[in-house]
């Protein structure tokens, strides 16, 4: 079906209610007629959705349970934010599903895609592990080669059975699992000091301080797992503690997507893999600038 092409599925599980921006971001997948979706969801399934994007009917209950069989542990206290966790083992709670797929991955809701395969071309597609950042496992879009191993990556994090039981989010997709396929030196705060907003060496150690580095024997290293990553930053996510691509302080706030393009208002033509707005519609990154969300309440997208 797609020909040469490396095939790509993008599992994303989520519950309750869509959020007002749904049919903006399914309308992008729509323009992505060579990447496919798979959604595990208690929300009613749209009248009309892409051919590309793939509804799976469940509860929550249901959900907890095809984990639990899979994995072998109790979630019972789980919260359904606790998905950022565990959707690290997506590879193998859905893997009759990705079956036949070159590459599977997991992401977010709160995206609006550009052209993927743009970004995602023949080269980058002979990389084992795919991110959208290059000091971590990006949650909103992270990709891994369909294999036995990289389904199991998150297993050789020893402590990932309380971590998937805790009640609490750990951030065990972007802050632990990243470390199975990055080495410590690639988070070094000479790396990471230029592209802090205000320069200070002391910001920058303690940044990385925060997102920690595992102690030895938390992690089992495999140096095949480390050895052939693409972790580029792909300035997806505006008004964060960063510098922008440019090298300022200064972050788009005006975003367009047309014909599955997108591109901002202080970057001219330069075209980006997608807008992650979670700074929108999450203000704690915004503090100084919003007293609340910038979405709630206002028209922030308009749509002809």
């Amino acid at each position: 079906m797609l020909g040469c092409l490396e095939s790509i599925v993008i599992i994303i599980d989520y519950f309750g209610a869509w959020p007002e921006w749904f049919d903006v971001f399914l309308v992008s997948c729509r323009c992505n007629p060579t990447i496919c979706w798979h959604m595990h969801t208690d929300c009613p399934v749209p009248n009309d959705y892409p051919s590309n994007v793939e509804f799976f009917p469940m509860t929550f209950t249901d959900y907890k349970r095809r984990v639990a069989n899979a994995l072998d542990l109790s979630l019972d206290d789980c919260e359904p934010y606790k998905i950022c966790d565990i959707r690290t083992a997506a590879g193998v709670v859905f893997e009759d599903e990705i079956r036949g797929f070159d590459y599977f991955g997991y992401g977010d809701l709160d995206v609006v895609y550009g052209d993927i395969r743009r970004f995602y071309d023949q080269h980058v597609l002979t990389h084992d592990v795919i991110s959208t950042h290059e000091w971590c496992t990006s949650g909103h879009l992270l990709l891994m080669r369909n294999t036995s191993e990289l389904r199991r990556a998150f297993e050789r994090v020893r402590c990932w059975r309380n971590v998937f039981a805790a009640k609490l989010h750990h951030r065990f997709d972007e802050d632990i699992f990243r470390w199975v396929f990055m080495r410590p030196e690639h988070l070094s705060v000479k790396k990471l000091v230029p592209r802090v907003l205000d320069n200070d060496d002391a910001k920058a150690r303690a940044y990385v301080t925060a997102r920690g580095v595992p102690a030895p024997g938390e992690i089992d290293i495999e140096p095949a797992l480390q050895a052939n990553n693409y972790f580029k930053e792909q300035f997806t996510t505006p008004l964060t503690p960063f510098r922008w691509h440019t090298g300022g302080h200064q972050h788009p706030e005006v975003w367009f997507w047309k014909d599955g393009r997108v591109t901002n208002a202080l970057d001219g033509s330069r075209e980006f893999l997608y807008f992650h707005f979670m700074n929108y519609v999450k203000p704690k990154a915004l503090a100084s600038r919003y007293r609340d969300s910038p979405w709630k309440g206002s028209r922030i997208m308009h749509i002809d």
